[in-house]
């Protein structure tokens, strides 16, 4: 058997269901209320653990957004930040 030559991970589908790079978010309280909105959707929705991470951009918007997907992709890489870091380098 040939070993697997790709990882890929997946965020939930209702992460791509909203819009969260539309609207700027100024101030530090305002981006992390949309960290703790993110894992508590992600909690209520049973996708994941209730960890949310978003990475902004200088003008407020965000790049990335990500939720803990560890448990349903089966791979202990898969924490809110690092899904985040990586969506965010593919975009920029």
């Amino acid at each position: 058997m040939t070993p697997p030559t790709e990882v890929r991970l997946a965020l939930p589908g209702w992460i791509s269901d909203t819009q969260w790079s539309e609207i700027a978010v100024p101030g530090d309280a305002a981006k992390v209320a949309v960290a703790v909105e993110l894992s508590r959707r992600n909690v209520a929705a049973g996708t994941g653990g209730p960890f949310g991470a978003v990475i902004f951009g200088p003008d407020d918007h965000a790049v990335a957004v990500a939720v803990n997907v560890v448990l349903p992709q089966s791979s202990s890489l898969a924490h809110a930040e690092a899904m985040a870091y990586m969506l965010a380098q593919q975009r920029l």
